[in-house]
């Protein structure tokens, strides 16, 4: 995170509008790209950043670490996210997610995001949400780890999950 970033957070933290402003503009583009992967739906994605950016101005001032503003807003992105799942009903994974894969090494799809959105809409919202940060947003998968709060091994499970899962979609007769 840039220095300057680092001060916006500061003096919003301090009660100062236009810093929190400022701060919410520059990240609004990227969560929304990010919500919109997770969700396939752009209404409920507005929705969603509309919550999203509501708690990071309710909560900023309890952020303790200023430089990890960034990695905290994607982690209540996909937290918001996930609330709105639970409450439409999305199906939650069965499966154990927690067991200490190694991503599989693989080239990044060759599909378009918006060619993906249809097969993703199968997987669960916490795959779709260690995709869309690791392949739309260019994250390591450590990164990941800290933004979604989740062990670095339940993040390469559901990895690994969701593109053996995508696999087996496409490879479909």
């Amino acid at each position: 995170m840039e220095p300057a970033d680092v001060m916006l957070v500061l003096l919003a933290q301090q009660g100062d509008r236009d810093a929190l402003n400022k701060l919410l503009e520059r990240v609004q583009d990227r969560l929304f790209r990010y919500i919109s992967r997770l969700l396939n739906d752009t209404a409920a994605a507005e929705d969603v950043l509309q919550e999203t950016l509501l708690r990071i101005a309710r909560k900023i001032q309890w952020l303790n670490e200023p430089s990890v503003f960034e990695a905290w807003a994607y982690r209540i992105a996909s937290r918001e996210v996930f609330r709105m799942a639970k409450r439409s009903g999305a199906a939650a994974v069965t499966e154990e997610l927690d067991v200490d894969l190694a991503a599989p090494d693989v080239q990044p799809p060759r599909m378009t995001w918006d060619e993906l959105g249809r097969l993703t809409r199968e997987l669960s919202p916490e795959c779709r949400a260690v995709m869309a940060l690791h392949y739309g947003e260019d994250r390591p998968l450590k990164e990941v780890a800290e933004i979604l709060d989740v062990p670095l091994g339940t993040v390469k499970s559901r990895l690994g999950y969701g593109l053996a899962r995508l696999r087996g979609m496409v490879s479909r007769p």
